[in-house]
């Protein structure tokens, strides 16, 4: 397994776009002009416009945005002690913030969503994420002083050595124990949610789903301008599938793991 978790970077870049589409091309260059070498540049061309496409994020999101969302009375009736928020990315050396590190867009989001639930329910802040860097602070620890900064909010705790989903709850398992809770919101996007609840279930993590930002939601009753947009490629959505299909890979990967 250790052996894997050492594969686990390149396995990804190679079965994900735009690594996939890459080595499917090139496969088709190798084999020429021939028919197959024509049948893969032609799959890899579809490919690459349907995963820059909203009508492939509104297949996929269903697939893995399977968890509702919820209230703040939702939590408070299910007698949730705490907010657990998972750490995402982070921006280093930012100009506007004297060159220190940020969190960034993913985390951004997740924590203004949990500091809107911690204003709602006077619920606590935990925060979840190691160390990004050599040299550099633990995610959580300059997520923490983000919210002080912008917000005013404590943190109650801090998870400081994960760098996967996986040890986020691992870790965080550790000092909700140590802490005597026994119940957690645990609060990230919509599409990272079904991996983060593995991941809890397996740690022995009694978790209360707060998922957030549903990148699946269209319009009840689109106009045919919002229709034909489905189809238009952009960047932005060719981003929004290849999270919705790294989750999915996620998922497949922690059922082995667990």
């Amino acid at each position: 397994m250790d052996f894997l978790e050492f594969l686990r970077p390149t396995l990804k870049a190679l079965i994900l776009p735009p690594g996939s589409l890459l080595v499917l091309f090139l496969l088709g260059l190798m084999l020429g002009r021939r028919w197959s070498g024509h049948l893969l540049r032609w799959l890899t061309l579809i490919a690459f416009y349907l995963m820059s496409t909203a009508a492939a994020t509104h297949w996929l999101a269903p697939f893995i945005e399977t968890y509702p969302a919820t209230s703040a009375s939702q939590l408070q009736a299910d007698n949730v002690q705490a907010i657990l928020v998972l750490s995402g990315g982070y921006n280093l050396k930012n100009p506007e913030l004297n060159n220190q590190a940020g969190p960034d867009d993913i985390s951004m989001q997740r924590l203004t969503y949990a500091l809107r639930l911690h204003r709602e329910t006077g619920l606590p802040l935990i925060i979840s994420g190691g160390r990004p860097q050599v040299g550099e602070p633990p995610l959580a620890e300059i997520f923490a002083r983000w919210l002080q900064e912008t917000a005013g909010a404590q943190t109650l705790a801090l998870e400081t050595k994960s760098a996967t989903t996986w040890e986020n709850l691992e870790y965080s398992a550790s000092i909700l124990e140590e802490l005597g809770i026994q119940r957690i919101a645990l609060v990230t996007h919509a599409f990272h949610m079904p991996r983060s609840m593995l991941a809890a279930k397996l740690h022995g993590v009694d978790a209360v789903p707060a998922p957030f930002g549903y990148l699946g939601a269209k319009p009840a009753n689109p106009s045919n301008y919002e229709s034909l947009t489905y189809w238009q490629p952009s960047a932005r959505q060719f981003r929004r599938n290849y999270l919705l299909l790294h989750e999915l890979l996620g998922v497949a990967w922690y059922r082995f793991k667990g």
